[in-house]
């Protein structure tokens, strides 16, 4: 029962006693907080109800605490769950039966009523749609508009037969040497570094000035190192072009990494070669000769290395594809420094591509680096 509440409001028998017992002698003992709250929480279905609510009735402390913790219980709740205690949960068994039974028969006749209607509103319309009225006059045929009968919209929007197909947005557009450059996302990541080093080196040229042509002095016949500063490992031969006028050479090949003499030989004027024991290994080189003419003497170094096991692979590659990627390849052999290859794979690419600009950048590198290389055999 709520706070302020007279007894003849209570809901319940024993609270209607309540109201009649207020100046009675409590009976039994005041009731403990658990007790409380399971009659605050419970109400009828509380353990012991009828015994406690006898003490409550004539209890005015009780009383007050059981209305308290009500106050409290219902503080706590939902407010959409209060709603439903204090109006819908009093009175289901009276009136929820009731309105069931009330909306099943409302279905029914609702039901039952709209399908007679509707045959009713369809039957008499028929012969309207077949039968003209014989009052009507049949109305002379339309004349033909001269403008033309709107078409259909996927007809509007599917181009004419004889028009040409349009134009595609990525590859049309660019020249046919990038459209190869593009494919490198395609291969090793050694192909897409080796574009990206041959056109900084096309940067680069561009802002300086590279040396002119020079004329060597000596010249390799095997292997080429003049034009290729990357050897294979199967090497075991130098062999180059008799200088004019030479006495005789002194030659020494020098490990790079530590400056040991790997093979030493003095020749005479017919000897022009150096024939190692075993091929060398991957590594960094440098062959020292001096032709002797005279009283004077010229001197070469030259340096060079040895292609390890991953350079190896990337020049099997270029070599595979040297033909139908002349670029790409062409990039891949200025990589590992086999110049003469990248610049036959140029050439190869200004007959693929004719007056492309990015193949005559290209070749312009390449040759300028091999101008670079002569000049460490000049005179």
């Amino acid at each position: 029962m709520r706070q302020g509440q007279s007894g003849t409001d209570a809901r319940t028998p024993l609270e209607r006693r309540l109201g009649h017992h207020l100046s009675a002698q409590p009976s039994g003992e005041c009731l403990s907080l658990e007790q409380l709250t399971a009659l605050a929480r419970l109400g009828r279905r509380a353990p012991e109800y009828r015994e406690l609510m006898h003490h409550v009735i004539t209890c005015p402390a009780c009383r007050q605490a059981l209305l308290q913790a009500r106050a409290l219980v219902r503080a706590q709740r939902p407010r959409p769950l209060i709603w439903l205690q204090e109006v819908l949960l009093p009175r289901p068994l009276v009136w929820m039966p009731a309105l069931g039974a009330l909306v099943i028969v409302a279905l029914l006749v609702w039901y039952g009523r709209g399908t007679p209607s509707q045959v009713a509103s369809v039957a008499p319309r028929e012969p309207a749609t077949t039968a003209a009225p014989m009052h009507e006059v049949p109305t002379p045929p339309a004349k033909r508009s001269s403008q033309p009968t709107p078409q259909l919209a996927q007809e509007r929007v599917k181009p004419p037969a004889s028009a040409a197909p349009p134009p595609s947005r990525e590859t049309p557009q660019l020249p046919a040497s990038q459209r190869e450059l593009q494919a490198a996302r395609q291969y090793a990541a050694f192909v897409q570094q080796a574009v990206r080093l041959l056109q900084q080196a096309t940067a680069a040229l561009e802002m300086r000035t590279m040396p002119r042509p020079a004329t060597p002095w000596l010249s390799f016949v095997e292997p080429d190192l003049l034009n290729n500063a990357a050897l294979e490992p199967n090497t075991r031969r130098f062999r180059w072009q008799p200088v004019p006028d030479a006495e005789g050479y002194e030659v020494k090949l020098i490990r790079a990494s530590d400056g040991a003499t790997l093979a030493a030989a003095t020749l005479d004027a017919a000897q022009t070669e150096l024939v190692l024991e075993a091929p060398l290994p991957a590594g960094s080189y440098e062959l020292h000769l001096i032709a002797f003419q005279g009283l004077r003497q010229q001197t070469a170094h030259v340096r060079f290395y040895v292609l390890n096991a991953e350079q190896l692979q990337q020049l099997q590659w270029a070599r595979h594809h040297a033909q139908d990627k002349p670029l790409l390849s062409a990039a891949v052999f200025y990589q590992i420094d086999r110049y003469k290859e990248a610049l036959e794979c140029l050439e190869r690419a200004a007959q693929k591509y004719p007056n492309d600009a990015q193949v005559e950048k290209w070749r312009a590198v390449v040759q300028a680096r091999l101008r670079l290389r002569a000049s460490e055999f000049a005179l």
